[in-house]
């Protein structure tokens, strides 16, 4: 598993290098004027992050640093796809009040944050059932042809990429809000195990 993370990390670090050095997206454009085939690669430093937290350090000394880095490295990460979806006008009511949570200066209380929380957590699984209706009405048009086919896969491909784009947000927003507490865990652990000195 750990080798197919690292290889889908790679294969993503590239993919992000020629999104870059082609200038793929402008900083003024916003969601409606990219266009569809491009919006899979507004995902990669979503795919980038989520990879770099299921890596695993093997148990050695010096494991606790790796894995801090590591959860720095994909918070950043997330809060550039996070920023970016925010300037082109691309994050929803959930996902946006999820990336504000992260953003505020202080935490809201409990209730709150568990309330964006479920908010969240259904907007996920509606997102979900779009992408599987909209899988299986593919599946289903495959199998007829019609003078009107190629406006439909356009039409049918950008609304799957939005919603791919909407679940991962979400996701994203989960993993940001995630990342901070996960650093403080493995740093009250690493103080409990460092060894006391004697005077």
């Amino acid at each position: 598993l750990q080798q197919r993370v690292a290889d889908g990390l790679a294969f993503a670090e590239k993919a992000a290098e020629l999104v870059s050095s082609l200038s793929v997206f402008s900083a003024n454009e916003e969601l409606e004027d990219i266009n569809t085939g491009d919006l899979k690669y507004l995902l990669l430093p979503f795919l980038r992050a989520e990879l770099i937290l299921r890596i695993q350090p093997e148990e050695a000394a010096g494991c606790h640093d790796v894995r801090l880095k590591h959860l720095r490295h994909a918070a950043a990460l997330l809060e550039a796809f996070l920023r970016d979806l925010e300037a082109r006008r691309a994050l929803r009511a959930e996902a946006r009040a999820g990336w504000e949570e992260a953003c505020a200066d202080k935490p809201l209380d409990a209730a709150a944050s568990r309330t964006l929380k479920v908010s969240r957590l259904r907007a996920a699984s509606r997102a979900k059932k779009a992408l599987e209706a909209l899988e299986a009405r593919a599946r289903g048009a495959a199998a007829a042809a019609s003078a009107d086919r190629d406006d439909g896969d356009e039409e049918a491909g950008r609304e799957a990429a939005l919603v791919s784009l909407e679940a991962c947000a979400t996701a994203g927003v989960n993993s940001r809000l995630f990342t901070p507490l996960a650093v403080n865990r493995l740093r009250s652990s690493r103080s409990r195990r460092a060894p006391t000195r004697r005077s």
